[in-house]
């Protein structure tokens, strides 16, 4: 298994890989822009798995797409996340307290 970001996100990277039988996992980053929006198009159509833990609610879709990698030529396992944040800040006047949403994709 590799772990890589996104500049490890290169076909010829992940055909070396595959031919020793190994796995790889990068961050997919916006140059992969097609595979991105796939991606999130996909997450449209779909319920995300919900969980908690702690002050952090995640929503996370999974999605095999094929076809969106020119050079690969196969299947890619694409997982989707957004993480959302609760906190408590003082308010702009300084005098109370607002409950805030962090989100992060």
């Amino acid at each position: 298994m590799v772990i890589g970001d996104g500049l490890y996100l290169n076909e010829k990277i992940f055909k070396l890989l595959e031919s020793h039988h190994k796995k790889a996992i990068a961050v997919l980053k916006e140059d992969r822009r097609q595979l991105f929006q796939e991606a999130n198009s996909l997450s449209l159509l779909a319920e995300p798995v919900v969980y908690r833990e702690g002050k952090t609610d995640y929503r996370v879709w999974e999605h095999t797409i094929s076809g969106c990698w020119e050079g690969y030529g196969k299947d890619v396992r694409v997982i989707v996340s957004e993480e959302t944040t609760k906190k408590r800040v003082h308010s702009k006047d300084g005098k109370s307290w607002e409950d805030t949403e962090e989100v992060a994709n």
